[in-house]
């Protein structure tokens, strides 16, 4: 299980997905660890080492100077409890994105169809597809330049936004790196183009045509 969600604390966010991976693998090395968790592996260290001084892991060495992983009694217990904030905030979320879409969509469904780029790859971006198919809406293309695959949920993913030759808004997507990514798209883009959910509480007014 991987969280990327906004209203989860970083910090918990990488703890539970750090149990996680040490429930299914006890005798996972850290730079595996690094590779899932999409962090470096200094940082890696440094969350392990925090899960052992709040109790939440053990740590036995075992041959070939590797180490092995063991959740405490005291780790479930905070696993169960990040597991339950995440789906709270997964709900939140999901309810909000999909109210706002929804007012989105709206106001930019004339009724002439309509080409849209999603930012990024995210729980934003399956709300928005799943969302759209009840209006004059085709999403075109999602944007992420790390991924190798051709297609995500049928959708082309595109690594450079000069690649989509029509297209007629963007809408942000994105819940890493907000800031940086929108500064990248505004010179790349109309500004009117670029649709900005307000709940992704950026400091930033949607551009609304």
């Amino acid at each position: 299980m991987s969280i990327r969600i906004k209203n989860l604390h970083k910090d918990d966010s990488v703890i539970l997905n750090l149990l996680s991976l040490m429930e299914t693998d006890n005798n996972i090395t850290q730079r595996n660890i690094a590779r899932d968790l999409n962090i470096a592996l200094g940082l890696t260290n440094l969350y392990i080492k925090k899960c052992i001084d709040k109790g939440l892991l053990k740590i036995n060495q075992i041959p070939s100077k590797r180490y092995k992983y063991y959740i405490t009694k005291k780790g479930f217990m905070e696993k169960a409890r990040l597991t339950q904030e995440y789906f709270k905030a997964s709900f939140n979320m999901y309810r909000e994105a999909k109210e706002e879409l929804i007012y989105i969509f709206e106001a930019i469904d004339k009724g002439n169809p309509l080409k849209i780029v999603l930012s990024d790859i995210s729980e934003i971006a399956d709300i928005a597809i799943l969302t759209s198919v009840d209006y004059q809406i085709k999403i075109v293309g999602i944007l992420d330049s790390n991924n190798k695959d051709k297609y995500y949920k049928k959708i082309p993913i595109i690594s450079n936004l000069r690649r989509v030759k029509d297209y007629d808004y963007i809408i942000l997507t994105s819940l890493l790196e907000q800031e940086i990514l929108l500064k990248e798209l505004s010179k790349t883009i109309q500004s009117k183009q670029l649709i900005i959910p307000t709940f992704l509480k950026l400091k930033t007014k949607r551009n609304k045509k």
